[in-house]
This record gives structure tokens, C-alpha cells and sequence, in this order.
């Protein structure tokens, strides 16, 4: 598994904070080798290049989450929320950053954000995201069912053919900036 040191936090003014993957020394794509049901990679960093100039690097796309700690009966809990942080060279936020991220969030299903949400706890009860000593660990994540729900596929068919076509015309803006 992946060293921690390669994590940064990044808290901009007036926003959510998040942990995401730093980039590469020569930026290219990174992958994390994970066990879930069986053993898979996540790309967790790389560019991402235009459409009609395959070349182009458009953004740096890095695997994220926004952190929320949480006390419940004296202990202590960390909610994941997966997402993702967009550089221009890597390492300076893009100045489309809210763009892309709400084009590919609304281009994720459910097993997306699923994979991701269990891909961060893996990684995080593997080891110390905050330093080389087990000053803060992680336990396996709580899990419970409940009654009810939406089933994807029942959400998807109920989207409206005119929030349908914002969203592929944002999509296809999106990567042509």
C-alpha cells in the first residue's frame, strides 16, 4: 500500500476542506493497488487530455474526500465524503476546479462514489494518514442496513429530458476549456 506522505490536505477560504493524492514527479497517472473483493488498482492521480487536441492536457484530476470528524457518545468518527480535486499543473488548484468537479459528479453512479467511499477506508485503516507514528488510526468502517433507499436505477429513469440534455451539454463543455 501507498506511504501516507503522499496525502495533502488542502483548505481553501470559505470552502470544504479535502485530503487528496498528490501528483507524480513527472505527472504521470498514479495507481494504488487496493483489495476490495479481490485485488484492484484505482488511479488516484493523472492528467486528463482535450478532446480535439489529445495533446492538451486540460487538468490534473486527484482522488479526494472531504473530511467531517464527528463525536457520538465520547468517540470519535470520521464521515468520508468522496470527491475529487482538479489542478492545472498538479499542484495549483485549476481555476475551473467547481466545473469539473460538477461534471463528473453528475456523471457518477452510485458504484462509483461506492468504490471510492471503500477505497478511502481501505487505505485509511491500512495506515496513519497524519503522520509516520499511529497518532490517529482508523478502525474498519461501521456499516448497518436500512429499509429504504432509492435504487439507482429507478432515479435515473425519472430524470427529465431537459436536466438530461444540461447535463450532456455541460459534460461536453466541460472538457473542451
Amino acid at each position: 500500500m501507498l506511504n501516507a506522505k503522499f496525502v495533502n490536505y488542502w483548505h481553501p477560504k470559505g470552502r470544504e476542506p479535502l485530503y487528496y493524492f498528490s501528483k507524480t514527479r513527472d505527472l504521470q497517472a498514479k495507481q494504488v493497488s487496493w483489495k476490495r473483493i479481490k485485488e484492484s488498482k484505482r488511479t488516484v492521480f493523472g492528467p486528463h487530455f482535450g478532446k480535439k487536441d489529445p495533446s492538451r492536457i486540460i487538468y490534473y484530476r486527484h482522488l479526494a474526500f472531504i473530511p467531517y470528524f464527528l463525536r457520538f457518545g465520547g468517540q470519535w468518527y470520521l464521515e468520508i465524503t468522496p470527491s475529487y480535486h482538479f489542478t492545472s499543473d498538479g499542484k495549483v488548484p485549476s481555476k475551473f476546479r467547481e466545473s469539473y468537479l460538477a461534471g463528473i459528479k453528475r456523471i457518477e453512479k452510485h458504484e462509483s462514489v461506492r468504490g471510492n467511499l471503500e477505497f478511502w477506508a481501505s487505505f485509511l485503516t491500512e495506515q496513519d494518514l497524519f503522520s509516520n507514528s499511529p497518532l490517529l488510526t482508523f478502525a474498519e468502517p461501521m456499516s448497518f442496513t436500512t429499509d429504504f433507499g432509492i435504487a439507482e436505477k429507478d432515479w435515473l429513469t425519472r430524470v427529465d429530458e431537459d436536466e438530461e440534455q444540461i447535463a450532456t451539454d455541460a459534460n461536453s463543455t466541460l472538457v473542451l476549456l
